[in-house]
């Protein structure tokens, strides 16, 4: 949504922008939670977290937002858990209003230690982890290194261990991109139109012209950090992630039309997964099932997070929930 107010001239997108963000933190406040920002060794995060003792239904959740967005922007329909559940719901460093020191590596390890010391900050012993697509990333790399802080786990179109460098090559050419920087960092409209083709399961109708003043306004703006994450992902997940597995009880999202992370990654990911693990697809929604499908998702976290099953979506009503094991492929 930030790039495509990027398409209006300046004092009108910088209007709607801020009337969106101001919507979004009045949501955030209504549901109790108080903005601040922690400073870290790594760098200040900014975030919005319930107050100590909000909720009554157990642990406190750690909500990690994906690529190129932010905390507000990514879980603001999920406002709802705050019901019952402290939110946790931090910008990651370099992206929102969270900002790395000049010294801090660009890189997983970073994101989920400076996760870990907002955690000690707010006096938080052990959370449940709700990871989007990058955060996803970085929910798998501090639930592998810091076991003892995390209870459950939420893969939302995220493959964290099940991702390699050949799934990579394959989005590129399903997508028919020569690099993951032509859908990340967009240059032309053509490239703004395949990213948003494939991440949305409705991508917005814009006009070629406005894809290409996207495409410009992205190209003048700093993304050297953003684009040094990358870099540290990839490499990542290739010498790192893929060893791992993970024993904490985890509830797997995936929007069956995701083209940059398709449904076989989720049955994958499974195989990394030895707790037990349940896995719901979402027919309506592509990458990102919390915006596309709010209602359904806000029900399937929910129903996890107070340890019942949930209702797997293509068989609403059965009370039978689907139960993934590592042999099964996803229906």
């Amino acid at each position: 949504m930030r790039l495509l107010l990027l398409a209006l001239p300046a004092m009108v997108a910088c209007h709607i922008e801020q009337r969106m963000e101001n919507h979004q933190v009045a949501a955030f406040e209504r549901a109790g939670l108080v903005e601040r920002t922690v400073s870290t060794e790594l760098g200040d995060v900014h975030l919005y977290a319930g107050v100590d003792g909000a909720g009554e239904q157990g642990l406190p959740v750690l909500m990690l937002h994906g690529f190129h967005a932010t905390g507000t922007s990514n879980f603001w329909p999920q406002l709802d858990l705050a019901e019952e559940h402290r939110l946790i719901v931090p910008d990651l460093l370099w992206f929102g209003e969270s900002v790395g020191r000049a010294d801090t590596p660009r890189t997983l390890v970073s994101q989920s230690d400076a996760m870990v010391q907002v955690l000690d900050q707010l006096g938080i012993d052990r959370v449940h982890v709700v990871g989007m697509s990058y955060g996803g990333f970085v929910m798998a790399d501090l639930a592998h290194r810091y076991p003892e802080r995390v209870e459950r786990l939420v893969w939302v179109d995220a493959p964290g261990p099940a991702y390699t460098l050949e799934d990579r090559d394959l989005a590129l050419d399903r997508l028919d991109v020569a690099s993951v920087e032509q859908i990340l960092f967009p240059t032309t409209g053509e490239d703004v139109k395949k990213g948003l083709q494939a991440t949305l399961a409705e991508p917005p109708n814009i006009p070629d012209k406005w894809l290409d003043v996207i495409a410009e306004r992205v190209s003048e703006m700093d993304m050297s950090d953003r684009k040094a994450l990358v870099d540290d992902l990839l490499s990542y997940c290739e010498l790192e992630l893929a060893r791992w597995t993970y024993e904490q009880p985890s509830l797997v999202i995936w929007g069956s039309q995701d083209q940059l992370f398709p449904q076989e990654l989720a049955t994958r990911l499974v195989g990394h997964l030895d707790g037990e693990v349940q896995v719901r697809v979402l027919p309506d929604a592509a990458h990102v099932p919390p915006l596309e499908e709010k209602d359904r998702f806000n029900a399937l976290v929910g129903a996890f997070l107070h340890d019942g099953p949930v209702e797997h979506p293509s068989v609403p009503g059965t009370g039978e929930p689907y139960r993934a094991r590592r042999d099964d492929s996803l229906r």
